[in-house]
């Protein structure tokens, strides 16, 4: 293993990957509402799950080696994420409410598993975060 901590303690490696990224995440959103009257929208993306009780198809064997750990959500909500993307899930409600975050994930998966009407889910819309009005597919 290359790394000085044990393989159990890889997760804090990457982890702390993470770091520069959430500061200039944190600076830019400082900057941007120090010289504006608005908030700051900030969206974050994981290609993997970022906590446990989000949907997941237990069925597809080794999934569980995608559930994030407890610290990726933590450093989703300390950026103050107005929403987070993620994959892997495979099943689920494509947009969910957990704790005051939304999470949003559009599965496409294989041919069989394409759902009638299935279109792009749109996340920001002319200042809006997950908007009602979503594009069809026909």
């Amino acid at each position: 293993w290359p790394f000085p901590c044990g393989s159990d303690d890889a997760w804090k490696f990457f982890m702390r990957m993470n770091e520069p990224a959430l500061r200039a995440v944190l600076a830019a959103k400082t900057s941007f509402e120090r010289f504006t009257d608005s908030k700051a929208v900030v969206l974050t993306m994981t290609h993997f799950l970022t906590r446990p009780d989000l949907d997941i198809d237990w069925t597809v064997p080794g999934i569980w080696d995608y559930v994030g750990c407890d610290g990726l959500d933590e450093q989703i909500r300390a950026v103050g994420s107005s929403l987070h993307v993620y994959g892997r899930a495979c099943i689920g409600a494509t947009a969910r409410v957990l704790d005051g975050l939304t999470y949003v994930h559009n599965y496409i998966g294989s041919t069989e598993k394409h759902r009638p009407g299935m279109a792009p889910f749109c996340i920001f819309d002319a200042g809006e975060v997950v908007p009602t009005r979503q594009p069809t597919q026909e």
